[in-house]
């Protein structure tokens, strides 16, 4: 629940935290982080948002065993993980630019 407290600190808008969650919130790699949001000013020409991502089932059990991180694409229908959720080709090539730019 420490993840889901920093996010209500942060003002992330949570209503109902974790209550589904099988695995509580980590913090990723500030390392990796830093890299991913300077390669993403690059690859975008701005500002790349860092927000809170509950990813414990994805990086967040790597992150147990290697430095991870997350690079979120947007989702037009805000679906995530099932039939319904939707990425632009165009955003998800923007996103493997930003991981091949951090990790080159």
């Amino acid at each position: 629940m420490v993840a889901c407290a920093a996010a209500v600190r942060r003002g992330a808008g949570v209503t109902d935290p974790c209550r589904d969650r099988a695995a509580d919130g980590r913090e990723l790699s500030p390392q990796l982080r830093v890299r991913l949001a300077r390669a993403g000013e690059t690859v975008a020409g701005r500002p790349v948002p860092e927000i809170v991502c509950f990813a414990g089932h994805d990086a967040g059990v790597l992150a147990e065993h290697i430095p991870s991180a997350v690079v979120l694409v947007r989702n037009r229908s805000g679906v995530s993980h099932a039939p319904e959720e939707s990425v632009d080709l165009a955003d998800a090539a923007t996103a493997a630019n930003v991981v091949v730019a951090a990790l080159g």
